[in-house]
């Protein structure tokens, strides 16, 4: 299964391989959309490692995380 994910019986793509996809789909006339859609979900991806960096470093500045 190595590219998907199961998530409470679905199964689900990795945002990086959703992302590859839509770049990847051959639509002449849904072109923008897929590209925006892969755009956006490259800004959200980019946000919530930000965010997850920043809760980790967060946390260990708290003393809360052992290292």
């Amino acid at each position: 299964m190595g590219a998907l994910l199961k998530s409470k019986g679905k199964i689900a793509m990795k945002t990086q391989e959703i992302i590859k996809a839509l770049r990847a789909t051959p639509s002449r006339s849904k072109r923008t959309l897929l590209d925006k859609a892969a755009d956006r979900l490259e800004q959200l991806q980019a946000e919530n490692d930000a965010l997850f960096r920043a809760a980790m470093d967060s946390r260990k500045e708290s003393g809360l995380l052992d290292e």
